[in-house]
């Protein structure tokens, strides 16, 4: 978890990358959708 600059759970990595949104206090719908997930 080290590697990503996880400093708190749950996070989220999208192609070895920490979401901007996993840095702020809370993750929002509009993050997840940007990151592509729920996209399919």
């Amino acid at each position: 978890m080290k590697e990503y600059g996880v400093k708190r759970v749950p996070a989220i990595a999208v192609n070895g990358k920490l979401l901007d949104c996993c840095t702020n206090i809370e993750i929002t719908k509009d993050d997840l959708t940007n990151a592509g997930i729920g996209s399919c």
